[in-house]
């Protein structure tokens, strides 16, 4: 794929059917906001960079469009926009598929315990991103230790250990 810049719709798309690797930094700015191709792009993309980053600032607040996107990469939703970050439903719907996605949301909902349980559901190491309160809760310390492996056990142990004086 060469770094040429795609300026119409149709190109784009002939593109992104050929090849897995097509970024949607290749696209024009005025294409970075057009949602069927981005979304397209997203669900086609296999390179290994987020591409939320590239996508236009009016998509970055589409909460159809970012949970596409932390499908393909958790790294994604850092690139979401500080309001979808904070938006609740979405972010449960985003650690459910990603429990790494947890460490960009919103400081509001590290402290929120619904959040919190879901995430460490997905991966127990992210109970250290959660709120002082949240990482001393029973239920939630239970949850990440429960579904992790043995060697993420003994680290989580050691990180609340070492956080929580």
């Amino acid at each position: 794929m060469t770094n040429k810049i795609y300026d119409t719709k149709e190109s784009a798309l002939e593109a992104i059917k050929i090849s897995p690797y097509f970024s949607v930094s290749m696209l024009s700015n005025e294409l970075k906001n057009d949602k069927e191709l981005v979304l397209e792009a997203l669900k086609k993309y296999k390179g290994s960079y987020p591409q939320l980053q590239y996508v236009g600032d009016e998509l970055k607040n589409d909460k159809e469009l970012v949970l596409e996107a932390v499908k393909q990469r958790d790294d994604n939703f850092k690139y979401a926009s500080e309001r979808l970050r904070d938006d609740k439903e979405l972010v449960l719907e985003a650690v459910k598929q990603r429990g790494d996605t947890f460490k960009y949301v919103s400081e509001r909902l590290r402290d929120d315990k619904e959040v919190v349980l879901v995430a460490v559901k997905q991966n127990g190491l992210v109970i250290i991103l959660a709120s002082h309160e949240l990482r001393n809760d029973k239920e939630v310390i239970y949850d990440a230790i429960s579904h992790s492996d043995s060697e993420h056990r003994s680290a989580i142990l050691q990180a609340l250990k070492h956080l929580n004086y």
